[in-house]
């Protein structure tokens, strides 16, 4: 029985695209949280870097807060 290759449904510029979205959907409302807080939005870009991104989200949970401290 011969074998059959699958066919790719996406080629990787779609991959990408898709992937692009779905973080931007997340570092969007992760930098206006971080703006809340007092924090830089730029730390949302952490979204961006996987293996950052997750410890990243620790620290913020249990780190004193700009607006707690004053």
């Amino acid at each position: 029985m011969p074998y059959i290759q699958p066919q790719i449904l996406i080629n990787t510029q779609q991959l990408i695209l898709i992937f692009t979205i779905a973080e931007l959907l997340v570092a969007i409302p992760m930098g206006q949280i971080l703006k809340r807080i007092g924090l830089s939005s730029w730390w949302a870009l952490l979204v961006f870097v996987p293996i950052l991104g997750l410890p990243a989200l620790w620290a913020l949970a249990f780190i004193r807060w700009p607006k707690d401290a004053a």
